[in-house]
């Protein structure tokens, strides 16, 4: 059953129940009118598909009109929009194939290196041993320079190991890496701050027992031999006084370098690292003055080149030196 609202010209409503549709009453309750206005609003959703009709009729215009409206309850449940943007259609360019159009120009950093030997011509040190420094470079927090948002921390430590194997120019290592000579330098000196802060324990001298429990067999005939020793040179820039330039200037070098005396074991770990000194100071006048000296016990063998002819001041120490030339 259907009930059916009617109103009349004079404002009469007359409702009833119909079994028809809705539109088949008002069709027929209607036919022998001459103006009718319609109107039907949904305020609720019907229970058992009951429709309310309203309906008018206008006897100055003799026209008749319909009006629904019908509210829609949103779901609760209903699933959230989602706008998706397409993306710009990518580009085409030709581009040349072959062997000759493999090769990409530029150097990117860090990411062009994929083996133990590029890592060593560039940095002097392996894959595995990059890994253990960059451990200690920590990206800051707050108050980042501007290169770091381009230096990422692999480029920073590719950066200072490339001066220190290389010996290149501030200037120089910037055009790799596309930043100024002045970023380079203050990455370099904050790598190289850190690193000392964390390595400087990595150098101690070991008890002559675990020098003879790791002794190659190469060393079978020297049994006591402790520790090899020899300087290297470092180069550095002209000194800013003459006398710092007479104290630093190296004959064997024909330069000015910074002296240190290196000690390694057998087993070829380096046990002894000297402070630097000027490139004008004798080998063994850096053994005896560096404390080289009072690490040696008696019995101790020192392999040592031809630099170090004759070992002054050792303090009655039963200390032999083995030349190997």
């Amino acid at each position: 059953m259907h009930p059916v609202a009617l109103q009349h010209e004079e404002g009469l409503i007359v409702s009833f129940e119909t079994t028809k549709t809705t539109s088949e009453a008002v069709v027929e309750a209607f036919l022998n009118m001459n103006s009718v206005m319609t109107q039907t609003d949904l305020d609720t959703s019907p229970e058992n598909n009951v429709s309310f009709m309203y309906c008018w009729q206008d006897p100055s215009t003799n026209e008749a009109s319909t009006q629904t409206c019908i509210n829609v309850n949103k779901p609760e449940n209903r699933p959230k929009k989602v706008i998706v943007v397409a993306p710009q259609p990518a580009q085409t360019e030709t581009v040349g194939v072959g062997p000759d159009c493999d090769m990409r120009p530029g150097f990117i950093g860090f990411d062009d290196i994929k083996t133990d030997s590029d890592m060593k011509q560039l940095a002097g040190v392996s894959l595995s041993m990059f890994q253990i420094l960059l451990a200690f470079i920590k990206p800051l927090t707050h108050g980042q320079p501007k290169y770091y948002k381009v230096m990422n921390v692999q480029n920073r430590l590719l950066l200072f190991l490339m001066k220190m194997k290389l010996g290149l120019t501030f200037g120089a290592i910037g055009v790799f890496f596309h930043i100024s000579a002045s970023s380079v330098s203050s990455i370099f000196y904050s790598v190289l701050e850190t690193l000392h802060e964390n390595t400087k324990t990595w150098v101690f001298w070991p008890s002559r027992e675990a020098i003879r429990s790791s002794m190659p067999s190469v060393f079978k005939n020297y049994p006591n031999c402790r520790a090899i020793i020899d300087c290297t040179e470092i180069r550095t820039d002209t000194p800013p006084s003459l006398d710092k330039r007479a104290l630093m200037y190296s004959s064997y070098k024909s330069g000015f370098t910074v002296k240190y005396l290196i000690g390694i074991s057998p087993s070829g770990k380096i046990t002894f690292l000297s402070k630097g000194y000027g490139g004008r100071s004798t080998d063994g006048f850096i053994v005896v003055d560096s404390g080289f000296i009072n690490l040696v016990e008696p019995g101790d063998e020192i392999m040592a080149d031809k630099g170090f002819p004759t070992i002054k001041n050792l303090d009655n120490k039963n200390f032999s030196s083995v030349n190997v030339f």
